[in-house]
């Protein structure tokens, strides 16, 4: 079983002036990278392996304060853990959002639907599993796997065989995959809606 631990980014200027950043490129600000250094302590209790971060920059630097915390490199910027793109709702206010569209499922010009946000991030944690099994494989060679071992290497849907825990860290949803299982840390001392039976969840910020 594979471990990602998923950490939201630290604080942002527009996160405390509630304004939906979307994909909109704001860095943190300095409790935003308190809030990381406090997730990178929180860490720093166990072992990883790998840290991922989405392009954007608080994602980046909330990643780059873990890593250095850790003792580790950034291993992958993966665009597709990116938060949502909101479209002509960035830079609103969220209240005036939710005046404007209702709520958060509301279609938007050029924003992101959930689903699309789901299937894109969900794929990317497949793959981001997917390359720590590899690297914690043991080394064999691919003609004395079985035909049934080999056609899950090829799918991804099982390691081929006992392998060693692997965890990796994703400055990046919570949901349990066949393969891998997540845990969620955020470093910000504020409380946090939970979701509901669908997954919902009453405000995409901290």
């Amino acid at each position: 079983m594979t471990h990602l631990t998923l950490v939201r980014h630290g604080q942002t200027d527009w996160n405390l002036a509630r304004r939906i950043q979307g994909s909109t490129d704001i860095p943190l600000n300095a409790t935003g990278r308190e809030d990381a250094a406090r997730a990178a302590e929180q860490l720093a209790t166990s072992t990883h392996h790998a840290v991922y971060t989405s392009p954007l920059l608080r994602a980046r630097e909330t990643a780059e304060i873990i890593a250095d915390r850790l003792g580790l490199e950034v291993a992958g910027v993966v665009p597709d853990i990116r938060e949502r793109e909101f479209g002509e709702g960035e830079g609103m206010l969220v209240e005036d959002y939710i005046g404007a569209y209702g709520d958060w499922h509301a279609e938007v010009a050029g924003a992101e639907t959930l689903q699309q946000v789901g299937e894109r991030a969900i794929a990317a944690l497949h793959a981001i599993a997917r390359q720590a099994r590899r690297r914690s494989a043991p080394e064999r060679n691919p003609s004395s796997w079985s035909r049934t071992e080999a056609l899950s290497a090829q799918s991804s849907t099982m390691s081929p065989g006992a392998r060693s825990l692997e965890r990796a860290t994703c400055c990046a949803t919570d949901r349990f995959i066949a393969s891998w299982r997540p845990r969620a840390i955020c470093g910000c001392s504020r409380s946090h809606p939970s979701a509901d039976t669908s997954g919902r969840r009453t405000s995409p910020l901290c």
